[in-house]
C-alpha cells in the first residue's frame, strides 16, 4: 500500500519537485551556453538543433529548443517529487 506523509499534501511536493526541476533545468542551460562557448560555437546551437528538429528555424528554433529543455527539467523534477512521496527513502 501506498502511503504518504501528511504533512506535505501531493500539491506541495509537486511544487517543490517542479522547482526544484528547474532550478537543475536552469544550471544545464548555463553549462550548455559555457560549452557552446568553449567549442566556438554560436550561441544557442544545442537548443537551435531542438528547434530545427521540431520544423522551426532561426531564433525561434532556438526559444523552441530553451523552452522544451525547461518544461521537461520541470516535468522531471515533478515525476520525482511526487514519487519521492510513495518511498520512505526518498
Amino acid at each position: 500500500m501506498i502511503s504518504f506523509d501528511p504533512a506535505v499534501s501531493l500539491r506541495k511536493r509537486a511544487q517543490i519537485g517542479c522547482v526544484a526541476g528547474l532550478v537543475g533545468g536552469f544550471a544545464i542551460f548555463v553549462s550548455i551556453f559555457v560549452i557552446d562557448l568553449s567549442l566556438g560555437a554560436a550561441q544557442g546551437s544545442f537548443y537551435k538543433i531542438v528547434g530545427l528538429a521540431v520544423g522551426s528555424s532561426g531564433l525561434e528554433a532556438t526559444l523552441i529548443g530553451m523552452v522544451s529543455h525547461m518544461l521537461t527539467a520541470c516535468l522531471i523534477g515533478t515525476v520525482f517529487g511526487l514519487g519521492s512521496g510513495m518511498h520512505k527513502n526518498l
